[in-house]
């Protein structure tokens, strides 16, 4: 699986080669018209034979799950501070939360490790008021949501028909 930047008019759905079949999909156009980026999903031939349309689409549902996953993992930046949203976290921020809630902010300050900067920084927030932490995790469960509606719209928008049958060699 790759991502392709390159001309809007070498984009193509599907192409087999001699040893493998090329699957195109999530063309974007860029700015200028002419260029585009899309993803290729790679079919080896002796490895897992020539897919068919239910392959394909397993294949191409699998990465964009995949890639809804990696965005909520590791796309939220919060007030400057970049977030991983692994379950862990997701579970540990949650249940501190809630703890916050039911105590009033007794349990506060609590500080936790956001994430981590580019050059493996860890990056914390120490939390003062259920107030601040309550904003922090709508924002982290708002991320999660739209990453997730973002994935179901690219899922249900795909046009399967230029993907059957699959092309023979060329």
């Amino acid at each position: 699986m790759s991502k392709v930047y390159g001309l809007i008019s070498g984009y193509t759905p599907v192409r087999t080669e001699r040893n493998r079949t090329v699957v195109s999909y999530d063309k974007q156009a860029e700015p200028d018209g002419k260029h585009a980026t899309w993803h290729e999903l790679y079919f080896y031939h002796k490895i897992e034979g020539k897919p068919d349309i239910a392959r394909i689409k397993e294949a191409v549902t699998a990465d964009i799950n995949s890639r809804t996953t990696e965005r909520i993992l590791s796309s939220l930046t919060w007030n400057g501070k970049p977030v991983w949203l692994s379950k862990e976290h997701q579970m540990d921020w949650k249940m501190t939360y809630d703890r916050a809630l039911q105590t009033e902010g007794e349990n506060l300050p609590q500080k936790l490790k956001l994430g981590e900067a580019e050059d493996g920084t860890p990056v914390y927030h120490t939390f003062t008021t259920v107030k601040a932490f309550g904003d922090f995790t709508d924002a982290w469960q708002q991320h999660i949501m739209q990453c997730l509606a973002d994935g179901w719209e690219k899922k249900d928008g795909m046009d399967w028909a230029p993907y059957e049958p699959v092309p023979a060699e060329g």
